[in-house]
């Protein structure tokens, strides 16, 4: 077994263990380990903490060692080491690093506390028989293609196409935009990203506010990390039966067959967690539109078609996790997040995707590379 797998399944392990010990204590009280703190940050780490825990009692302890060594929750306010956030983070499953000024992962830390007592095997299970009833249905349909859509400038031009001979899977702030959603009906909605997509931000609430009301308007599902279901369950009861909570495993191919191994794979974009699979999974030919990839004068990750973004919320997302785009796109290094995920390692598993039989189809050209390498002129 590779090393990350272990490093996985320990993690995985843990994560079992500490549920086991945790059910038991019902106190609802969750510790704040600040020594430095403002009126102001105080009501913010009050008000995300009414977000993602409404049933917790916040209590500031003034005794570290106290808190530390007690079995229930603790926010940690002040800076550690990067390396300490990553060790508490992998084995005590109780310690959460949410100032959004030191740690990149705070959004995640969040996410983390919503699941504290919160595991229930059966939600996959019940997740997978959803999922491979979908499949056979779709199945019936014999594409032999899907289509995969991003965000990118691009996408406003994909009104001018006809996507009816394939599967049809789009990414999370399409929802914004009605008319391009009723064009392309998509089969799946996909959403994977802590802040943007399941956060307490103005940018989140948006994007699942219209997320609600697509899904009210079309029979599409909804596929999503099974870490943010606490989030998505409270909010779309209404389509539960529509709803596809899948755990991340650490496999890394992109053509493994959720169908197969019911997970999605690890990573920090939603092409390569869940929209490459999912389209594999639905076909052997992928088609991808609206990953236009990062041009020379980008801000930020890339750049977005102003109509499937919410630009107008990106300010109050940016103050709300700092360190999180300082450290993803920082000034000395700007495509430092575009280089990881989009880069060699892309390329690899494309490439080990296209040796399966696999193959892939840019529809406009991309300032992606590994994307650009498989542009096909035959849609200019």
């Amino acid at each position: 077994m590779e090393i990350p797998g272990i490093i996985y399944k320990l993690n995985y392990l843990m994560w079992i263990v500490w549920e086991h010990v945790l059910k038991h204590t019902h106190s609802n009280d969750v510790y704040l380990i600040a020594s430095n703190l403002s009126g102001e940050e105080l009501q913010d780490i009050r008000n995300r903490l009414n977000f993602y825990r409404p049933d917790f009692n916040l209590i500031v302890s003034k005794n570290k060692l106290k808190a530390l060594l007690s079995l229930k929750p603790v926010l940690y306010f002040d800076k550690l080491p990067p390396q300490i956030y990553a060790i508490c983070t992998l084995l005590v499953k109780r310690i959460y690093f949410i100032n959004s000024n030191y740690n990149p992962d705070e959004g995640m830390a969040w996410i983390n506390l919503l699941n504290y007592r919160a595991y229930d095997p059966a939600i996959i299970q019940e997740s997978r028989l959803k999922f491979c009833q979908y499949l056979q249905k779709l199945k019936l349909e014999k594409y032999d293609k899907s289509y995969l859509f991003g965000t990118g400038p691009t996408l406003e031009k994909a009104i001018n196409f006809d996507y009816s001979d394939g599967y049809r899977i789009v990414c999370n702030t399409i929802v914004r935009d009605k008319e391009i959603w009723e064009h392309l009906n998509p089969h799946f909605i996909v959403a994977a990203d802590p802040i943007h997509h399941f956060g307490h931000t103005r940018y989140a609430v948006a994007f699942r506010n219209d997320l609600h009301q697509r899904l009210k308007e079309s029979n599409a599902y909804f596929v999503y990390p099974l870490r943010f279901h606490p989030v998505i369950i409270r909010e779309f009861k209404d389509f539960s039966d529509r709803l596809l909570p899948i755990p991340v495993g650490h496999i890394k191919k992109y053509h493994y067959g959720i169908n197969n191994h019911y997970v999605l794979r690890p990573g920090g974009n939603i092409l390569p967690i869940i929209l490459l699979p999912l389209g594999f999974t639905l076909s052997h030919n992928v088609y991808l539109w609206g990953f236009d990839g990062r041009a020379p004068d980008a801000k930020l990750f890339w750049q977005h078609s102003p109509k499937h973004n919410y630009g107008e919320y990106m300010s109050d997302l940016i103050n709300a996790h700092p360190e999180f785009y300082h450290s993803s796109v920082p000034e000395d290094d700007p495509t430092k997040y575009f280089k990881k995920y989009f880069g060699d390692e892309m390329e690899y598993w494309l490439t080990q995707a296209e040796v399966a039989g696999c193959t892939i189809h840019m529809m406009h050209k991309s300032w992606t590379p590994c994307l650009q390498k498989r542009y096909d002129e035959s849609f200019s």
